[in-house]
């Protein structure tokens, strides 16, 4: 008998694990077997819908095993790192399924997702690393529609892109998005001018009745007519709008597409405006001025348009709106400080909006006509400014200039940064700061017996010291207070750390340091950095007299 074949264990698991999951997928779905020069790749399944092979298609990896390893709320499996690199560059989705030959049962997991999203960023690095699948993910009928529905929006998805890649309209050109909820496909000229060698008709009807919903949307409707803001409009209040001409490149098909969402919006005019605009207070004297605005349509309708300077690169955005109907315009003013603008145009630009909020009048002159746009009483116009991010702006301009560097406004602001701005700057304004906080003091053994004995004469005592201040980060500068020295009237200890320091003093051990903690109170401690304490004038003039 010892001459006969050996059918060993692993085989036997292999075989099992596949008719396991064959009983699971659907008997109409297409199940092909790869060949082992496919590394990793045990089956191929194509989905068949209504009798209909779809052409959307996954695979699976299959792993069985006696001795599955569980952790807490996962099985997990150990991969070579190059398996999983080989995962990731094949296109089609696959499943890891790990059968469990003791409890028939499998667990499943989309793997290329997985690697994508949960393994550490250094797997690469690695020979091998643990796929970890969730016992909840168990491989059964409930599974199967959650599948079919990611992998056929999957192959939509290809199908789409596949399309757009391989059109070539001769005057226009297509774009593809896959979106969570569906795909986007844009369309534009091919080249300037494309539109109109090639111009393409969208026939349709709008239809509002008289209930409350097509009365919302006929408004609606009126309204992006005469200002130009773009409107959203469902099926329920149309009909035609066929797109078939512009897309039967990509998609023969699209002649039964049925369109379920128009937006339409104005083409801006982009006829640049230039104005100068002055602000004057309650005596006529002019308390702000800018020579130079250039404003440019962003928004027309019938009756109004719209002109914004956002082109411009100016912190202070203009918005003005002509009536055409009244023959009237509206102009606001507001402030703009993106990521990378200079603290020092901030400065500038809520210096200057500050005085236009002091102004009375103002007056704004068409530069290419030379002729007077508006000449009338001010207000309401500027758009207020937070008073907390006015002293922001001004703690970072004493920083600035103080310590003689350029600082940029950030991509974010934390409070605890803003906080640490403020305490900054008045350091470096006043020379001192006081603070309300626990002080905690490094003592050795003689101090900490001398501190203890006064303290419980007196039950508080004052404190008084000098050390040196740590550097500050600010907007990536790293500043330099320098020495300080710590003064606080009256400060207490709780009877925790009173307990702490007898302890420490009982030990008896001279050159270890015990940290105390301090509590300040109502009074608070003051700290002063002399580098930054301000000079009078009168006491430079008088050194200056005695040299």
């Amino acid at each position: 008998m010892s001459s006969l074949p050996i059918r060993n264990r692993k085989h036997v698991l292999e075989e099992e694990s596949r008719k396991f999951v064959g009983n699971i997928i659907p008997s109409e779905w297409i199940i092909r077997g790869e060949s082992p020069s496919d590394y990793g790749i045990d089956m191929q399944i194509e989905l068949v819908l209504n009798e209909r092979v779809t052409g959307a298609s996954w695979s699976i990896q299959l792993k069985a095993t006696d001795k599955l390893e569980r952790k807490k709320d996962v099985v997990t499996y150990s991969f070579k790192t190059s398996t999983l690199a080989y995962f990731l560059a094949r296109p089609e989705r696959i499943i890891y399924i790990m059968y469990d030959a003791v409890d028939k049962v499998a667990y499943w997991i989309w793997i290329q997702e997985y690697i994508r999203n949960d393994l550490e960023k250094t797997w690469l690095k690695q020979k091998t690393a643990t796929v970890k699948i969730p016992k909840t993910n168990i491989f059964n009928n409930d599974a199967i529609p959650i599948i079919q529905n990611r992998v056929l929006h999957d192959n939509e998805a290809h199908r789409w892109l596949s399309a757009v890649q391989t059109a070539n309209h001769p005057y226009f050109s297509y774009q593809f998005q896959s979106k969570d909820n569906g795909f986007e496909i844009g369309v534009s000229p091919r080249y300037p001018g494309a539109d109109q060698d090639s111009p393409v008709s969208i026939n349709g009807t709008f239809r509002f009745d008289a209930s409350e919903h097509g009365r919302a949307n006929l408004q609606k409707f009126k309204d992006m007519i005469r200002t130009g803001i773009p409107a959203e409009f469902d099926s329920s209040v149309f009909e035609g709008f066929n797109v078939h001409d512009i897309f039967y490149p990509i998609m023969p098909e699209l002649e039964s597409f049925q369109t379920s969402k128009i937006l339409i919006s104005s083409i801006p005019g982009q006829n640049p405006q230039t104005i100068k605009v002055s602000f004057f207070d309650k005596h006529g004297t002019l308390v702000q001025r800018f020579p130079f605005i250039e404003l440019v349509d962003v928004q027309s309708g019938t009756e109004e348009v719209t002109f914004t300077n956002k082109a411009q690169k100016l912190s202070i955005t203009t918005t003005m709106t002509v009536s055409k109907v009244s023959n009237t315009i509206n102009i606001s003013f507001g402030f703009d400080h993106g990521p990378g603008t200079p603290i020092q145009t901030i400065y500038e630009t809520i210096t200057a909006m500050m005085d236009m909020n002091d102004a009375n009048s103002i007056e704004i002159i068409n530069l290419q006509t030379d002729t007077v746009l508006i000449r009338d009483d001010f207000k309401d116009y500027v758009t207020e400014i937070p008073s907390q991010f006015v002293q922001l702006i001004e703690a970072l301009m004493i920083i600035q200039e103080r310590c003689n560097i350029e600082l940029i406004w950030p991509d974010s602001l934390e409070p605890e940064d803003a906080e640490r701005i403020l305490f900054v700057a008045t350091i470096l304004f006043l020379g001192k700061v006081r603070v309300h906080n626990p002080i905690t003091v490094p003592l050795l053994y003689e101090g900490a017996e001398k501190l203890l004995r006064v303290y419980q004469a007196k039950n508080s005592l004052h404190l008084r010291g000098t050390s040196a201040a740590k550097a500050i980060d600010i907007l990536g500068f790293s500043i330099e207070l320098g020495d300080y020295v710590l003064y606080a009237p009256e400060v207490t200890m709780s009877v925790d750390d009173l307990q702490s320091i007898d302890t420490f003093i009982k030990r008896g051990k001279l050159q270890d340091v015990l940290l105390v903690t301090f509590h300040t109170g109502e009074v608070g401690a003051e700290l002063i950095f002399p580098q930054w304490i301000p000079v009078m004038e009168d006491e430079e003039s008088g050194d200056n007299d005695k040299d």
